[in-house]
């Protein structure tokens, strides 16, 4: 679920805001691992994130809208802990579904 980037984001502090931010605008926040490989301390994953927007999130009002975005990360493993990790979630899937912007007309 990474939103930040850069170097302001670093370390395990951040990352538990960022999920404490989640799970006040999604109370109901669930996180299923549909894929986990790993080889030597590298992994790869891609997760399913769903949840009902009841909170405000980043300054956008509830909208009492379900989500459910795929995510996808690679990270390192060291001493049985991930230690760094770069990927995130559908970004633009989530914010659509939850009619913050405006879905894709057909063409």
């Amino acid at each position: 679920m990474l939103i930040a980037r850069g170097e302001g984001f670093r370390g395990v502090e951040p990352f538990r805001q960022q999920v404490a931010t989640f799970r006040a605008a999604f109370p109901d926040l669930r996180v299923t691992i549909e894929d986990l490989l790993i080889d030597g301390d590298r992994f790869a994953s891609r997760t399913t994130v769903t949840g009902t927007h009841t909170g405000d999130l980043m300054g956008m009002p509830a909208t009492g809208k379900h989500m459910s975005v795929e995510a996808a990360d690679i990270g390192r493993i060291e001493n049985g802990q991930a230690k760094e990790r770069w990927g995130g979630l559908n970004m633009y899937s989530m914010l659509t579904q939850l009619g913050v912007i405006p879905a894709p007309q057909p063409s």
